[in-house]
């Protein structure tokens, strides 16, 4: 029986109210026998409709699954009772109309309220057109008073009826996105490969936020480049662009999300954003370890803002892309580990130590490798990289500060930011160019050959928001044969810096 009448709150109030106007009837109640009796024609006919559509879906519907041409046919079938109870000067068929009217209005919105007061002043005419032809109009005050009462129900049951469609409204929405975050950190966290990553991610923003235009951007020194894209944003993947220009530097500076409501009219807007006709734009930062990896920025190509429910969404999907990040770089830090340990593997030892320095710059994206010999008080470069290229041709010279801290410690020494930590030594080449590269946080590893302290290699960074307290030479392992590697230990640190 389940199955023929399935257990629909709607259809049982239908029928409910079929009984019901039929025993009113039956009992000598006052009504327009017509019209009353076409009124229950109507009602019989939408709890059939939705009897069908109950057995259709297999599942009773939803209030939110009702068609419309029911919720209208119930107006109507409302309205037309309300006529048909014309000869009862007590009346109150008003309530059926306010009250199919307060379903009306939660299923159809504004238009829900219109066809309310439009059914009920049309019943009211044709009931009082009634009352006149058999000469028992309605009082006027009386009349008045009905309709001011009517009139102000109408309206805050649908005041009500609104906040409730719009609480209704937001928690789908949170729901909706909360699934699909889910659904893409799934798929972000199964990328193994930075670039890969960076284009998922991309599309993730554009299917969370409903935008034209999704680009990730990775800071490089006093510069940016936008790594990957997705939409419009696939047109300018390769740009490069100052560090401070357009949303990107707005997002460096504050380190927090920014919002651009309209990025034509942005001075620092870079151009080639700018030509593909971006208007609004987010910029989102990804953190790892606490400092800044890449910015997700998306744009919509007409002015129509970002709200809140955007901006948390974004940052929902930048949370998870950070862990993505940290373990992607993991993996491919041990990929390119590997890949160095066996392309060293007999290899002459200016050969190994160039490798070793080709490899810290690439795996950590370093703006500058050096590589000293260390002999006495004195050290000579054996492998300079980046912006530490000048030095390679550079003799013997005694150790500034940190190489003799190097020297008496043996142990790794990590320099916040060299630039104001340290000062000029004119006396020392590479100290000058050091602070002429504009070289920022600074890390300098033991090399160890045997037991034997036999060179240091110094990393760092121009990057003036960049932090080497992650130190990516932690994951190398200490020297126990005789191929030169860093002093420190595999397990006292992380290899996923950001960049």
């Amino acid at each position: 029986m389940r199955g023929v009448f399935p257990r629909d709150p709607l259809l049982v109030g239908r029928v409910g109210a079929c009984l019901g106007a039929v025993a009113w009837l039956w009992l000598g109640g006052q009504g327009v026998v017509p019209l009353v009796a076409l009124a229950l024609t109507f009602l019989v006919a939408t709890s059939a409709g939705v009897w069908w559509l109950d057995r259709a879906r297999g599942h009773p519907l939803g209030l939110h699954e009702v068609p419309a041409q029911i919720v209208l046919a119930d107006l109507v079938t409302a309205g037309v009772w309300m006529v048909g109870s014309a000869t009862n000067p007590r009346s109150i068929a008003f309530v059926i109309v306010l009250a199919v009217g307060a379903f009306a209005m939660y299923r159809l919105g504004r238009a829900g309220l219109i066809a309310t007061m439009t059914t009920y002043l049309a019943a009211r005419l044709g009931m009082e057109a009634l009352r006149m032809m058999i000469g028992e109009p309605t009082p006027v005050p009386q009349l008045v008073a009905e309709v001011i009462v009517v009139s102000l129900a109408v309206l805050i049951v649908s005041a009500t009826v609104d906040s409730y469609r719009a609480e209704q409204s937001r928690a789908e929405k949170a729901l909706r996105l909360g699934r699909t975050l889910e659904r893409l950190a799934t798929e972000i966290a199964s990328e193994t490969e930075p670039g890969a990553l960076f284009r998922t991610i991309a599309r993730s923003a554009l299917l969370l936020v409903d935008a034209h235009h999704a680009t990730i951007n990775v800071r490089r020194g006093d510069e940016f480049y936008i790594a990957a894209g997705a939409g419009t944003g696939e047109r300018i993947v390769g740009v490069h662009a100052p560090a401070e220009m357009g949303i990107v530097g707005a997002v460096l500076r504050t380190r927090a999300t920014v919002a651009v409501e309209d990025y034509a009219t942005d001075p620092t807007a870079v151009p080639a954003v700018r030509d593909i006709g971006v208007r609004a734009l987010i910029g989102v930062p990804i953190f790892l370890h606490g400092e800044f990896a890449a910015t997700i920025t998306v744009g919509r190509l007409e002015r129509r803002a970002f709200d809140a429910d955007d901006r948390a969404a974004l940052e929902g999907l930048a949370s998870h892309a950070s862990i993505a990040l940290r373990n992607a770089r993991i993996i491919e830090q041990g990929r390119r580990l590997e890949t160095l340990s066996r392309e060293l593997s007999g290899a002459m030892p200016e050969d190994v130590i160039d490798r070793i320095a080709q490899a810290m710059q690439a795996v950590f994206d370093l703006e500058w490798v050096l590589i000293t010999e260390l002999k006495g008080d004195l050290g000579r470069p054996l492998a300079a990289l980046g912006k530490a290229a000048p030095a390679r041709g550079h003799d013997w010279t005694p150790l500034g500060p940190l190489l003799r801290q190097l020297v008496a410690t043996r142990e790794l020494v990590l320099l916040r930011d060299y630039a104001t930590d340290r000062g000029i030594e004119p006396d020392r080449p590479i100290s000058m160019l050091a602070h002429e590269m504009g070289v920022h946080a600074t890390m300098v590893a033991p090399v160890i050959l045997q037991g034997e302290l036999r060179a240091a290699l110094a990393v760092g960074t121009t990057d003036p928001y960049r932090d080497r307290s992650c130190s990516p030479l932690r994951t190398s392992p200490r020297a126990r044969s005789g191929r030169p590697t860093s002093g420190a230990s595999a397990n006292d640190g992380s290899a996923a810096c950001p960049p």
